[in-house]
């Protein structure tokens, strides 16, 4: 398989990997990375990068990313949310083409105004819609063991929403979303007369 973003393949296609935030500790994500790194045989290196520790799980490990012997192809991030920007932000100044954030602590994003009565409509009937309808139908489907009507219905879903699209914004969504919605009936068509 070849991938075309050079990002992505380093990434999916890891030679060498830190790991930020090392641990030794089983329940820590970075433990857990670690372990299943060496676990599955990973023919690659991997650096533990730790700011006190000289070694884990038998690695050597560095304070830095700065002090690695090669750059990485990808490093895994497990520190907390304060200082995992800090580390994203040495990476990239570092070349190190791929990371994995998993780090917890991050705010959840707050609404800046007060829902209006037309948002809460909206997003009811969006539920009513999307939750009750349509899962309904997906579920009397299954029931009578007709997966190609599931099929259809999920297929069919982007040529219900661009019209909706319009609708709402006032301005037409962009060409190729039209093109994507008619491929779609296109394949259905050919499914259903197959």
């Amino acid at each position: 398989m070849t991938l075309p973003n050079t990002h992505l393949r380093s990434l999916l296609e890891a030679r060498s990997v830190a790991v930020v935030g090392a641990s030794e500790r089983p329940e820590a994500s970075s433990g857990f990375v670690l372990r299943n790194l060496l676990a599955c045989n990973f023919s690659g290196h991997v650096w533990p990068v730790h700011p006190s520790a000289s070694s884990i799980l038998g690695l050597p490990a560095v304070p830095r990313l700065a002090d690695l012997p090669h750059r990485p192809d990808a490093v895994v991030i497990a520190v907390p949310a304060a200082t995992a920007v800090e580390v994203v932000r040495e990476a990239s100044e570092l070349g190190i083409p791929g990371a994995v954030v998993l780090a917890s602590g991050f705010a959840a994003a707050r609404p800046t105004q007060r829902p209006t009565l037309s948002v809460l409509v909206q997003t009811g009937v969006n539920g009513f819609v999307a939750m009750g309808l349509g899962t309904t139908l997906v579920l009397v489907a299954l029931k009578n063991g007709d997966v190609g009507t599931v099929a259809i219905l999920s297929s069919v879903s982007p040529v219900l929403l661009l019209p909706l699209l319009w609708l709402r914004l006032g301005r037409p969504p962009a060409p190729a979303a039209w093109l994507g919605a008619g491929l779609t009936v296109v394949g259905t068509g050919l499914i259903l007369l197959r």
